[in-house]
């Protein structure tokens, strides 16, 4: 009877632990994961409040510039606390950037190319 108090006791502590884990880990997870469509969304949030409240051109300008400061402050945020999360999120995080890399390439004649390489290899 005894083993399974502590079989219980050790099984209760295990779950609590799971769930304190999970807890601190998750909104960091499907925070990143939302990064990655956020461009899209933004430009959609734009054309719905533009047409709520009847912004000019000008306005929903504005309103793209304001989102994408949110953006860069967000990713602020999220490379100066890197180590902080997950592998899996760390290694998400830096294959978005090479996969950003590798479209900048594609726009680049081959001296440039060959100019962002050796700059973004220092």
């Amino acid at each position: 009877m005894r083993r399974v108090a502590i079989w219980l006791s050790a099984m209760a502590a295990a779950c609590f632990a799971a769930g304190v884990g999970a807890g601190l880990v998750l909104p960091r997870v499907l925070a990143a994961g939302a990064r990655e469509s956020a461009l899209d969304s933004d430009e959609e949030y734009v054309r719905r409040f533009t047409g709520e409240y009847g912004l000019s051109q000008a306005q929903a300008q504005l309103l793209r510039t304001i989102l994408a400061a949110r953006r860069l402050e967000e990713d602020r945020v999220l490379r100066s606390n890197l180590e902080s999360y997950p592998p899996e999120v760390q290694a998400r995080y830096r294959d978005a950037g090479r996969r950003v890399d590798q479209r900048i390439e594609g726009i680049l004649d081959e001296n440039q190319r060959r100019r962002f390489l050796a700059d973004r290899n220092r």
